[in-house]
């Protein structure tokens, strides 16, 4: 549990991985307790991937140095569930697993001082940086196991 979130939202088991000490994230804003009705991946593209210009050319709109191309909602839930390109055997996000999810790291810009080998910069990429409220929705989808 997070001492951060009083609680509310669970980091999951360990997703079957076999390894050494896993990192973990630190300073998660209080999300309380995830609804049983988080949102999909569909929502998170249409409030925030789009709003901050994630899917544009240059991050993840199909314009190098992208490393994967953001299209609509289902090829965002798709792509967020494949392995991160940045830390290989860590997927960008793990079902029911803040701490196995490396966008949650590249959001609170913990990508490189959190135990994974991470490089680039934070998300979304130059600021506006997501507010707490923002970060809680992607973490209350992930909690929810990202549907």
């Amino acid at each position: 549990m997070f001492v951060a979130c009083s609680g509310g939202v669970s980091p999951g088991g360990d997703a079957g991985i076999d390894a050494g000490p896993q990192p973990k994230l630190s300073a998660l804003p209080d999300c309380g307790t995830a609804p049983s009705d988080a949102g999909t991946a569909n929502d998170l593209y249409t409030n925030i991937v789009v709003p901050y210009g994630c899917a544009s050319g240059g991050c993840h709109g199909g314009t190098p140095p992208n490393h994967f191309e953001i299209l609509d909602g289902p090829t965002f839930r798709t792509v967020m569930l494949e392995e991160s390109d940045q830390v290989p055997g860590l997927p960008r996000v793990t079902p029911g697993n803040l701490h196995r999810s490396y966008v949650m790291y590249k959001l609170l810009d913990q990508h490189k001082d959190a135990g994974y080998s991470g490089s680039g910069e934070r998300m979304p990429f130059g600021g506006p940086y997501l507010s707490d409220s923002e970060v809680c929705s992607v973490a209350n989808w992930i909690t929810a196991g990202a549907p």
